[in-house]
């Protein structure tokens, strides 16, 4: 599974709805603020807008295309609400 290859470096990750294999952007986003709540995450895409509690609660969705200002305050937001270990 992708969570076994993310290191203790990885603070954010920024994925689309749609991805090769079985899982896809929105089951990653689940799965990553549930066993990694110390990684951002942020989700883009360009034909599917996730419905309602589809995403967890702070993981920011960003259609694409999407102007650099969207993103960057998408990443701010996923980054302010990560859980960081103390």
């Amino acid at each position: 599974m992708a969570l076994e290859r993310l290191g203790d470096e990885v603070m954010l990750v920024v994925t689309d709805v749609r991805m090769p294999g079985q899982m896809d952007g929105l089951a990653l986003a689940r799965e990553v603020t549930r066993h990694r709540p110390d990684v951002a995450v942020v989700v883009v895409s360009a034909q599917v807008t996730p419905r309602p509690g589809e995403l967890p609660d702070h993981v920011p969705f960003v259609e694409r295309p999407f102007l650099e200002i969207r993103l960057r305050d998408a990443v701010n937001r996923a980054v302010a609400a990560r859980t960081v270990p103390r």
